[in-house]
Formats: structure tokens, C-alpha cells, sequence
């Protein structure tokens, strides 16, 4: 698989771009396990094969351009979102957004942070 760039870590609203001005783009996927650990395992951790919680987290960041998340905040809902992985997957679910931090410095943007959780299933394709 070849390199891609940074712009093709992609957050969108179907096809286009869910709000504007994003510089900065993460994706953590979760997959947390189930600890059944007990005396007889002698102090080593066991877990099931399966996992307890699957979720995924998005930190975006950039300049101001839109009220997107501000509004989705006060709205308390869920956005439809797809994250596009370059060629490599496309994650598709709600994502609640759990947090938006505007900043601002003299002679310079004003500037966004948000963080996107998933709620309810995850389609990778």
C-alpha cells in the first residue's frame, strides 16, 4: 500500500466535508476487553475473545469557518458521519459530539477543537 496524505483522512456528512476549516484529523478505534481474571490464572490477565465495548473517538481540529459543531452541541444530537481512512476503510455510524473548545490569540484565527464519539454500531467498509 502506497503512502497518502494527511487530507485523505476524511470526515464527512455523506459526500461532503462535515463542517469547514479542518486542519487537523484523528480517528482512534476502540476495542476494549472483557476481563475475566481470577485466581486460578495465577496473576496473569485473561480476557474473552470477544470484546465488551467497540467504540471510536474523532479529535478535529482547524480555523473557524462554521457554527457545525457548536450547533450540533447545543443540539444534543447525533451526526450521521462517514471517516474515510484514505484507500484503506471507510467507518460509518452516529457520532455524538462530546466536546467543542474555541480559541482564540491576537493576530492570529480563531480556532476550533471538537471530539466526536460513536454510538451504536460501527460499519467498516
Amino acid at each position: 500500500m502506497a503512502a497518502e496524505s494527511g487530507r485523505e483522512l476524511l470526515i464527512l456528512d455523506g459526500t461532503s466535508p462535515v463542517a469547514a476549516g479542518i486542519q487537523t484529523k484523528a480517528i482512534t478505534i476502540n476495542n476494549e476487553p472483557v476481563d475475566i481474571t481470577s485466581d486460578d490464572d495465577d496473576g496473569f490477565r485473561t480476557t474473552l475473545e470477544e470484546a465488551g465495548v467497540r467504540s471510536a473517538e474523532v479529535s478535529i481540529s482547524g480555523v473557524t469557518k462554521d457554527n457545525t459543531f457548536i450547533t450540533a452541541i447545543q443540539a444534543d444530537s447525533h451526526l450521521t458521519l462517514s471517516v474515510v481512512i484514505g484507500n484503506v476503510a471507510t467507518l460509518s455510524a452516529d457520532w455524538h459530539v462530546t466536546s467543542v473548545a474555541i480559541n482564540g490569540e491576537t493576530g492570529g484565527a480563531i480556532t476550533f477543537d471538537a471530539t466526536l464519539q460513536s454510538s451504536g454500531e460501527i460499519t467498516v467498509s
